[in-house]
């Protein structure tokens, strides 16, 4: 800033220039939040999803979260599947643990669909954690699972398919032969697991 003759101050050239910079970065960054995918608002057939959801016996207690639009966000997502959530603690060691989720989570109706087995190394064979991909069908629309057990907890979430989607949106098929988890003991060796859905949560744009 400089002063003029009559005392007052004057906004040099590159001030103005630095402040005209700072406008157009402020107006670019509220376009990028404000024109974002406008979102899909949820319906009647996403409740009546999730609803039947928490009504399986195996996931009853389980946090709901209800279908949502994603409106006025710069993220590339239409809209947020209903789901039902849990973390729950554990008291045994993870093979035990794991072992015990897929036999009720069978036992409950559910087909597994992946499993990937964790183990710190080869040489100690420190078994670590399960993760577990599974899906169950009622009246015709697929809901999928996600869950990961250890010795500390278990977390789990289930969603519905949005109403704009197929019933069956997950893209899986049926599992050929046994999974790691279906041995007497724990395996040896690591045993990842392919193909299972990344975000069960979110829906894109079609």
């Amino acid at each position: 800033m400089t002063r003029g003759k009559n005392g007052m101050r004057r906004t040099t050239t590159r001030a103005r220039a630095t402040a005209a910079g700072a406008l157009a970065l402020t107006a670019a960054v509220l376009a990028g939040c404000s024109f974002g995918d406008p979102g899909i608002d949820p319906d009647d057939v996403d409740a009546a999803r999730v609803a039947a959801l928490a009504d399986d016996p195996f996931v009853a207690g389980w946090k709901v979260v209800p279908a949502k639009a994603n409106h006025f966000r710069s993220v590339n997502v239409a809209a947020y599947r209903a789901h039902v959530t849990t973390t729950e603690d554990r008291t045994q060691d993870a093979w035990a643990s794991s072992v015990e989720f897929v036999a009720d989570l069978r036992a409950a109706g559910w087909e597994v669909r992946h499993v990937a087995c964790y183990l710190s190394d080869d040489t100690t064979s420190l078994y670590l954690a399960t993760e577990i991909t599974a899906t169950t069908v009622d009246d015709g629309v697929t809901a999928i699972m996600q869950a990961r057990v250890n010795d500390r907890r278990t977390t789990a979430t289930a969603a519905v398919p949005f109403h704009t989607e197929d019933t069956d949106p997950w893209g899986l098929t049926a599992p050929e032969g046994e999974f790691c988890i279906d041995q007497d003991v724990p395996p040896t060796t690591s045993s990842p697991s392919a193909g299972a859905p990344v975000d069960l949560t979110t829906v894109d744009p079609t």
